[in-house]
C-alpha cells in the first residue's frame, strides 16, 4: 500500500486566518472570553497560538512553499494531479469525494475545505514528492516480469463491493432480492451498516490478499467477475453479501502497481525528499524573531539526511 505523506497545516491555517483577521493592525486587547470574571483578549489567543504551535506552523508553510515551486518547476498538469486523487480514493476504497475528505481527516488529522483545496495543498506535493524520490530509479520490463512470475498468485486483486448485516437472515433477504433485479448499490445504501462504504453503493475498491478478513478474502477471491455471492459470508463484523466487479491477475493488469512497488523499493522517502528541497532552497528570514524558528529546522533536515 503506498504511503502518503499529509503535512499537518491546521494550526498553519489558523495562525493565517488570524492575522489577517488583524491585517493592518495589532491584535486586540479586547475581551473575546471571559471565564469566571476573567477576560482572554485576541491578543492572548495569538501569542498562545505563536509560543505553542508557531514553530511548526512557520516550518510548514516554508514547506508548502518549496513544493508548490517545484511543482511548478516540474510542470504538473492537472491531469496529474486528478489521476493521484482518484489513485489515494481507490487505496481507501471510497468513490465519493466528500466522505473520503471526511475519512482523511478522521484519520490523519488534514483537515481542507473542498477538493480542489485538497488537491493544491496534498495531492499536487504528494505528486512532487514521488517524482523526486524516483526520479534516479529505473524499472526495467525484464524485472517487472520477472517480479510478476515469482509474485503472481500474490498479486492478485479483487474489485468487490459488500453490503453487511447484523443477520444471516436480513443477508438471505437482501440476496433474494438481488436475485430478482434489485439494485446493489441501492441496496448498499439503505440496508448496509457499514456506513462508510454503504454511501458508495457498497464500494471497497481493489484490494490484494491479506488486507480484508480470512472469510471474506477466501469468498471474494474464489468468485468470478460479475457475480454476487450465493450465500451470505459470516465474519465477526456480521454478515456480508459480496459483489466481485473486476480483477487484476495478468502481467498487463498489474505491470503499474509493479513498476509502483519496485520503485518504491529503490526510491528516496518522502522525508529525505523534503530534507533535501529545504536545503536547496534560499530561505532568508526577514525577521530576527524568527531566525531561530527557521535554523533549528533547517539544522535538522541536514542532520536527518546525513549531511
Amino acid at each position: 500500500m503506498k504511503k502518503y505523506i499529509f503535512m499537518a497545516a491546521g494550526i498553519s491555517s489558523a495562525l493565517l486566518l488570524a492575522s489577517c483577521s488583524n491585517e493592518g493592525s495589532a491584535a486586540g486587547d479586547g475581551a473575546i472570553v471571559e471565564v469566571n470574571g476573567e477576560s482572554i483578549s485576541e491578543q492572548d489567543l495569538m501569542e498562545d497560538l505563536k509560543d505553542n504551535y508557531g514553530e511548526g506552523a512557520l516550518n510548514n508553510l516554508i514547506q508548502q512553499k518549496i513544493l508548490n515551486d517545484k511543482a511548478e518547476e516540474l510542470d504538473i498538469s492537472d491531469k496529474q494531479v486528478t489521476k493521484e486523487f482518484k489513485s489515494m480514493k481507490e487505496q481507501y476504497g471510497i468513490d465519493d469525494n466528500d466522505q473520503f475528505l471526511q475519512t482523511i481527516q478522521e484519520n490523519m488529522g488534514v483537515s481542507v475545505e473542498s477538493v480542489k483545496a485538497f488537491k493544491e495543498q496534498y495531492v499536487k506535493p504528494q505528486i512532487v514528492v514521488d517524482e523526486l524520490g524516483s526520479q534516479d530509479v529505473e524499472v526495467t520490463e525484464k524485472e517487472m516480469k520477472n517480479y510478476y512470475e515469482e509474485n503472481k498468485d500474490d498479486l492478485v486483486q479483487v474489485e468487490a463491493s459488500h453490503i453487511l448485516v447484523d443477520s444471516e437472515e436480513k443477508a438471505n433477504e437482501i440476496i433474494k432480492k438481488l436475485e430478482e433485479g434489485a439494485d446493489f448499490a441501492e441496496l448498499a445504501k439503505e440496508k448496509s451498516i457499514d456506513t462508510a462504504s454503504g454511501e458508495s453503493g457498497g464500494e471497497l475498491g481493489y484490494f490484494g490478499k491479506g488486507e480484508m478478513t480470512e472469510a471474506f478474502e477466501e469468498a471474494a477471491f474464489n468468485m468470478e467477475t460479475d457475480s454476487i455471492s450465493e450465500e451470505p459470508v459470516e465474519t465477526e463484523h456480521g454478515f456480508h453479501v459480496i459483489n466481485v466487479t473486476g480483477k487484476k491477475e495478468s502481467y498487463k493488469e498489474l505491470k503499474d502497481d509493479i513498476r509502483e512497488t519496485l520503485q518504491a523499493e529503490e526510491q528516496k522517502d518522502g522525508q529525505q525528499v523534503l530534507n533535501e528541497l529545504m536545503q536547496d532552497a534560499e530561505i532568508n528570514v526577514e525577521d530576527e524573531d524568527y531566525k531561530d524558528w527557521v535554523q533549528t529546522f533547517t539544522e535538522a533536515s541536514e542532520e536527518s539526511s546525513g549531511n
